[in-house]
């Protein structure tokens, strides 16, 4: 099935799988985040064997009109120390000098905003991090489906590492247009306000505390995921050893 151009509506199949992989990863993420872990404790037997959880350097790319996901992308870039961060407007192609790519975003028809959109199809080959700002919950389908989305636009060779989502509040030009949005508009009425109202405080301090939490996650992640692969070539250089010295 041939990719659609970006912006072009996507297959609901397509969608939908996308979604049951994401829902999974996020449930997996909220879950994680509700624990105190010393991540850097348990990346490796001595700190000696790679500096503890230290590694390569992070590109954090973000779309932000209200500020709400600059906020997360200063707090990210913040914990992961050797971070280069740009506006997504002036955002490089070339992001093969960085370990982990992050792309931040607002959420505009259910996917991300324009400016990003049309950015993600030039990440390739890279470990992505999502993170989004909305004025909903983030364990909403609306929020969920928006960073199947984003993973579906993003262009060749790309691993989706993790995900993040938090509310964020609303741009006061879009509550003054909502607050007059007839009954049957799906983003008026008094269930929209309450959502708003929940949102209009955020991001928080706790916002803030699961972003940076997020980045020692990542972290953990890759050394595990490194330490496996190296234990299993040297189990498979092993067998080869092996089977040479029989012949």
């Amino acid at each position: 099935m041939a990719k659609p151009a970006v912006g072009e509506a996507r297959s609901s199949d397509m969608v939908t799988l996308l979604s049951i992989y994401i829902i999974r990863l996020f449930t997996t993420t909220l879950i994680v985040t509700k624990v105190t872990v010393n991540y850097k404790a348990l990346c490796y037997d001595t700190e000696s064997e790679r500096g503890g959880c230290e590694m390569g350097k992070w590109a954090v790319i973000y779309s932000s009109v209200t500020g709400n996901t600059r906020t997360i992308a200063e707090a990210i870039a913040e914990q992961a120390g050797d971070a280069d961060v740009f506006r997504v407007q002036d955002a490089p192609e070339d992001l093969s000098g960085y370990e982990v790519v992050a792309l931040g975003y607002w959420l505009r028809l259910g996917q991300p905003d324009p400016l990003m959109l049309k950015y993600l199809p030039k990440v390739h080959d890279a470990q992505v991090v999502f993170f989004q700002t909305h004025g909903t919950a983030p364990t909403s389908e609306h929020a969920i489906t928006s960073f199947a989305r984003a993973g579906y636009n993003l262009g060749p060779g790309c691993t989706i590492l993790g995900t993040f989502g938090c509310r964020g509040k609303i741009n006061p030009a879009m509550l003054a247009k909502r607050k007059n949005a007839g009954p049957d508009d799906p983003h008026g009425g008094p269930k929209s306000m309450e959502r708003w109202k929940l949102a209009s405080t955020h991001p928080d301090a706790q916002d803030i505390a699961d972003a940076k939490d997020l980045v020692d996650r990542m972290k953990h992640k890759m050394v595990m995921r490194d330490r496996f692969l190296a234990k299993k070539a040297a189990k498979m250089a092993a067998l080869q050893q092996k089977k040479t010295d029989k012949d």
